[in-house]
Formats: structure tokens, sequence, C-alpha cells
């Protein structure tokens, strides 16, 4: 069973693709497991669910209780990694609790780390640069996450400057990421199965203006094939 806020909404079909989809972005190492697709400001990882985009530890949560998250309670971590889904690694706790914790391991706003300064930083100031120049030079959002090892999403924060901001050289706000072949043809299925236009673009880092184009082109493949 399924368990969220929109849970009534949701058809056993549509349920049994929300979760092919969530452990698709999921590493599981020794210890933490990892969400590897598109993650918000704070590096929490995202996941389109109808018509909303839910954060993932909380979907993971949810599931584990067996029931929605109540109003003034959070999904939190005991290893201190945003990106963790991990069920042995979340408990419910409340704001109090969270901004408790926060204080305890230094991330309160009033003692900022930023970039590689962060315990939790994967990337470094050159490969953001790095990152950067191949954005500006064109390269597939694929491509992207081959060579770094992070999610479409993440990629184009980074080449926005919406993530890593205080390095500089990011591109304009507009910009979107080149989409492969491949790419066009899963947001092509996505769409065609019901998803909608704003959460297959929040999950892939583009705008909803590409989730349209992506389809037209995957469409005029298949012609041609």
């Amino acid at each position: 069973m399924f368990y969220t806020a929109f849970a009534p909404r949701l058809m056993r079909a549509f349920v049994t693709s929300v979760w092919d989809r969530f452990w698709a972005k999921v590493v599981r190492g020794p210890g933490c497991w990892e969400w590897q697709a598109c993650r918000n400001a704070h590096g929490y990882g995202r996941i389109g669910v109808g018509q909303h985009v839910a954060l993932a530890h909380r979907l993971m949560m949810e599931w584990v209780l067996g029931r929605p998250l109540r109003t003034k309670e959070h999904a939190l971590h005991h290893c201190d990694n945003p990106a963790c889904v991990r069920p042995s690694h979340l408990y419910v706790g409340t704001h109090q609790d969270n901004m408790d914790d926060m204080a305890a391991r230094g991330r309160r706003v009033d003692s900022p780390s930023f970039g590689e300064d962060n315990g939790n930083a994967v990337l470094t100031r050159e490969s953001i640069v790095q990152i950067r120049e191949e954005a500006r030079a064109g390269a597939a959002s694929a491509d992207i996450e081959a060579r770094h090892g992070i999610s479409a999403g993440y990629a184009g924060r980074i080449a926005r400057g919406e993530a890593w901001a205080h390095v500089p050289g990011a591109l304009s706000r507009d910009f979107r990421y080149r989409l492969t072949d491949a790419q066009c043809e899963e947001v092509r299925c996505r769409k065609v199965s019901g998803e909608r236009a704003e959460s297959i673009a929040a999950d892939l880092g583009i705008g909803r203006t590409t989730v349209y184009r992506a389809v037209d082109r995957a469409n005029g493949l298949g012609r041609r094939s």
C-alpha cells in the first residue's frame, strides 16, 4: 500500500509506477541509501507524484509509518544526509526537534557552511566550474549526469546558479539542458501515462515547455523509425 496526503487520488497501477521510479533513483550503499535524481536547494530528493512534487525522504517515512505525516510532524535524519532515504536512518520529529538537531550539528542559518565546507558536499569548486563550462558548450544533461554522478535536475540548478550560487560563472536563469533521444522518449512515455508536465519537469530539471517539445521530438523520432 502507498501512503501520502494525496493517496486517495492514486490508482493501484499508478502507485506501482511511482515506486518503480522511486527505487530507480536510489543507490543502496552499506550506510546511506542515497537519492540520485532531482534534489532541492537543501539537498532533499524530489519526485513527481501525480500533480504534486514530493520529498523522497518524507515519502519513504510515510510508507514505513503506513499513514501520512501529520501537520506538525517532520521526517528527520539520524545520519544528517538530506539525500538519504534509508528507513532506519529516518525518524519522525517536530519542527523544534529539527531546529535543535540543526543547532547540534552546526547547520543553523547563523552559522552556515557552503560548498566544499559543507560535510555533505560531493562536488568541488573546480567541478562546478567544469559543469557550467560543459553546459555552456551544449552538453546533454545525460552526459553531465554520467561524468559527475549527479542528477539532471541538480546539474541544471548548478548551471543556472540556483545551487553553488557563491561560485561565479553561472549561466542564464532561463538555461535548460539539451535532452537526448532516450530522455525525450522517457518524457513521452511518462506524459502518455498521465503524469503532469510540471512533475516531469521538476524531476528532470527542465522547463514545462521543454517537456512538450521533448514529446513532439520523440513522436517525430518514432515516425521516422
